[in-house]
């Protein structure tokens, strides 16, 4: 069922989305959205549709916490995101499972995203099967991620994950 734009707007707000976190699920810029919202401009039906679609996925509510998993997650996301100069909500605000390749922000936020399924997995010890659940991707898509970023540090350990790795190692 596809929703108007102040059906939307009420939803999102009762279900405590922010608007960013919303407009990066369904590929609406914020500005457009702001104009469909204040009525500067009529939306099209799939504009409406995707914004519905997005509103609903995120409405089902956060993920399971699974022993404090989400947490975990979130807190390599932010030491990433903040190593590599990003504003940590931005790269959570991007919808994993959009697959945007061509759009840089949305790579950049997956490139990110990346090393910390990583750290969250090898570092903290968080299952792949309970990551791809708090991250919103597939077990599939968790493993190969942290296969392909194993296979590409061959035996570098001065990048961020290999201090993280030494620290969490510490015998204090």
């Amino acid at each position: 069922m596809t929703l108007s734009v102040g059906e939307i707007e009420a939803r999102r707000r009762d279900s405590r989305i922010t608007l960013l976190r919303l407009c990066s699920a369904a590929g609406v810029s914020l500005a457009h959205y702001a104009r469909l919202r204040d009525g500067v401009n009529q939306p099209r039906a799939a504009t409406l549709s995707s914004l519905s679609i997005a509103l609903r996925r995120l409405a089902g509510g956060t993920p399971a916490n699974d022993g404090g998993a989400l947490q975990l997650y979130r807190l390599s996301v932010a030491l990433c995101a903040l190593h590599a100069g990003a504003d940590p909500e931005q790269v959570l605000a991007q919808d994993p499972t959009r697959r945007a390749s061509a759009n840089r922000e949305w790579m950049a936020a997956a490139q990110i995203r990346r090393r910390a399924l990583y750290i969250a997995h090898v570092c903290c010890g968080v299952s792949q099967a309970v990551l791809a659940k708090v991250a919103g991707m597939t077990p599939a898509a968790v493993s190969l991620t942290i296969r392909a970023i194993e296979d590409a540090r061959g035996d570098n350990d001065d990048d961020a994950i290999g201090v993280i790795e030494r620290v969490m190692q510490l015998d204090t």
